[in-house]
């Protein structure tokens, strides 16, 4: 095995840099041929897995607040009213196209919000 001398340890430090360097510009480089379809794939995978990890989060919040309110009993009507204003909210995501035309469900559902939102800071 070969000795390093002192003055060739920079000498190898910037060759590793260069390596590194010139692997990055080759990825960069390759990346740029690819079709736009590729990207959009990875995007799309991207987000369906970061809507899974929500998802999985989302569930294990709403069993633990489901956990509290059965140890506390008075927290109940709250509970039962914000998931109701929840189910309201996901109807109207699911159904804009329907609530352009009729904005009573809107204003209903906004005055809920109003009043709800009060409650929600019980949690």
């Amino acid at each position: 095995m070969k000795k390093i001398v002192g003055s060739q340890k920079p000498l190898i430090i910037m060759r590793k840099y260069w390596t590194a360097y010139l692997i990055t510009l080759l990825l960069l480089v390759s990346c740029q041929k690819k079709s736009e379809k590729v990207y959009v794939a990875i995007l799309d995978s991207e987000f369906n897995d970061s809507k899974t990890f929500l998802t999985e989060n989302l569930s294990q919040v709403k069993s633990a607040i489901e956990d509290k309110v059965s140890d506390y009993p008075y927290l109940k009507s709250s509970y039962d009213s914000l998931n109701v204003t929840n189910d309201r909210i996901d109807y109207a995501l699911l159904h804009l196209e329907d609530l352009k035309k009729d904005k009573s469900v809107l204003i209903s559902l906004k005055s809920d919000l109003e009043t709800n939102s009060k409650l929600s800071f019980i949690f």
